[in-house]
């Protein structure tokens, strides 16, 4: 194994149940074969949202809640990141909520109910407007030219 690998074991003792889920999902997302990459991606979007857990007082991951998954997502936005960075870090907390509850960490998956927006993607009538013109052979109006 290469030096520069790094390597993840359960070793949180009983005490800290939250920093013990979320190396087992960093264990099981370095099983799926994911690059070394990925998984500092991962460490470093999920260490930030366990910082701010802890700060608020959960302790557990079955008491992640979804308006403490929307608080963190406030936060990151009030501290000016991006809206794309801030999707990034829903990008990483969605897949570990579903990972919590999948294998029994959690009762509940808590980013079930919240929903982020994409900033990239186009919204309101000009979306409207695409998909239909796309979709029929609308054709917008012209005025006409005096004759």
């Amino acid at each position: 194994m290469a030096p520069d690998v790094q390597r993840f074991r359960l070793v949180a003792s009983r005490s800290r149940p939250l920093r013990l889920a979320y190396d087992a999902f960093l264990i099981a997302q370095e099983a799926a074969r994911h690059s070394p990459l990925t998984l500092k991606w991962y460490t470093q979007r999920l260490g930030r949202f366990l910082e701010f857990l802890v700060e608020g007082g959960t302790t557990a991951p079955e008491d992640i809640t979804a308006p403490e998954c929307r608080a963190f997502f406030v936060e990151l936005g009030r501290c000016k990141l991006k809206d794309t960075t801030v999707q990034g870090y829903a990008q990483a907390v969605k897949p570990s909520c579903r990972f919590l509850e999948r294998e029994g960490f959690a009762p509940r998956n808590a980013m079930a109910t919240v929903r982020m927006t994409c900033p990239w993607l186009m919204t309101g009538s000009s979306a409207a407007l695409l998909l239909y013109s796309a979709l029929t052979d609308y054709q917008p109006l012209r005025v006409a030219e005096p004759m």
